[in-house]
């Protein structure tokens, strides 16, 4: 059992061994006796996961199509705005249990468990007026109930399974209109009654930011100089900030507000935008504010997701011209170096948020708590809401505050 520990662990060191040497310049080819051998460590990307081909599977290349595309009136590339009510239809297809569904009425009739009850309707409250007749089908598998069934959970470990294999950035101008048919549970009659979702950028060629593969990019990221953001650092004995080799976690900044001082207190788990901002300015030297969280900026990295030390040390970012500048906390009274006009990567912290916390052309509101300024449950107009958006939480995938129960799967 030990010389098996020990050939195991041997193994462990040559692969980090190999990585090591790839980052430092040499490559991989030259460090593997053939291009089959799944010898080193993953890049953050995907790429070179295939020697020959290095881009196949790698996070920003366009989805490949096989087939000539065919559009619908109003689908064509370039269309702003596109009307189409059939995705609610699908879903309240799915989800309604009533007699209404005949799908729902053929499923209970097959099962002799089924039984009719009364569902408290989308308020969740009996005798509201909105509770409804369904049938409760019992949910077996079809191997006769041998096995567990299925149950909510594997449906938010799908959704952050999926989450891992494909990304494509939504566009700011074009969108869906989806509108609700009179017998849609969300309609109002007077309206308006529609919905509104972003459309996928780029049209022809959809760009996957993430890497398509089974690797735990919700966590750990598709791009390396989003990967340096994610890390957890402490000062060496020379003062500059050393990657501790875990993510950085959530952590209670005290009075002062800083990341890293004594008044700091672990709670654990995935980490807010607040601590990652703080942990950039304080121990990076580089000032994320929330006007960044829709794009990273660019670093200098390796492959692997650590930064290139500048001459103090520090994170070097990139700016127009391959101009690097490096990390400083003490630049601009202490908030580290500023991100205005520096290289952006294209992916996101966060997908995925609150309406009222969104900045994206906003300013912070005047209060320094989570809820809204004006008290009217709705953001003044031309500001957002900055304690809650520092209460996001962040991982590799910024689509993590979707829902609660992706949340969960993620920590």
């Amino acid at each position: 059992m030990v010389s098996f520990i020990r050939s195991d662990l041997d193994f462990i060191l040559q692969q980090i061994l190999i990585a090591e040497q790839n980052a430092a310049g040499t490559p991989l080819l030259d460090l593997l006796p053939n291009a089959e051998v799944p010898w080193g460590l993953r890049t953050l990307t995907g790429e070179y996961n295939n020697l020959i081909n290095p881009e196949f599977g790698a996070a920003d290349n366009a989805f490949p199509r096989l087939t000539d595309p065919t559009y619908l009136p109003g689908y064509e590339p370039g269309t702003q705005f596109v009307t189409d009510s059939t995705p609610r239809t699908i879903s309240n297809l799915i989800v309604d249990q009533t007699a209404n569904n005949p799908a729902a009425v053929a499923a209970a009739d097959a099962n002799a468990g089924a039984t009719i009850v009364t569902s408290p309707g989308l308020d969740g409250i009996f005798g509201t007026g909105d509770d409804k007749t369904v049938y409760n089908i019992p949910n077996i598998t079809p191997d006769v109930g041998l096995t567990a069934p299925f149950n909510s959970w594997m449906t938010f470990f799908g959704q952050f399974f999926d989450h891992g294999l494909d990304l494509v950035s939504k566009s700011k101008t074009e969108v869906v209109f989806i509108p609700l048919n009179i017998d849609d549970p969300l309609y109002v009659p007077g309206g308006p009654n529609f919905m509104i979702l972003s459309r996928a950028e780029s049209g022809e060629a959809a760009t996957n930011t993430t890497s398509p593969f089974v690797d735990q990019n919700q966590t750990y990221s598709s791009h390396p100089s989003h990967q340096v953001f994610l890390r957890a650092y402490a000062l060496g004995l020379d003062g500059k900030p050393v990657a501790t080799g875990a993510l950085i976690e959530n952590v209670d900044l005290g009075t002062d507000g800083k990341y890293g001082t004594a008044d700091d207190v672990h709670i654990g788990g995935m980490a807010t935008w607040a601590v990652v901002k703080a942990q950039a300015r304080d121990i990076l030297g580089i000032n994320l504010t929330d006007a960044d969280v829709g794009n990273v900026p660019l670093l200098a990295t390796d492959a692997y997701g650590h930064f290139i030390r500048g001459a103090n040390g520090y994170p070097m970012v990139v700016f127009p011209g391959n101009v690097l500048v490096e990390g400083n906390p003490a630049a601009n009274g202490g908030n580290g170096i500023s991100l205005v006009g520096a290289v952006r990567t294209g992916h996101a912290f966060l997908n995925d948020i609150a309406h009222a916390a969104d900045p994206t052309g906003k300013v912070a509101d005047s209060d320094s708590a989570v809820g809204l300024s004006n008290g009217a449950g709705v953001p003044t107009t031309g500001s957002y809401d900055d304690e809650l958006l520092d209460a996001h939480y962040i991982a590799g995938d910024g689509r993590v505050n979707e829902n609660i129960g992706l949340t969960a799967v993620h920590a």
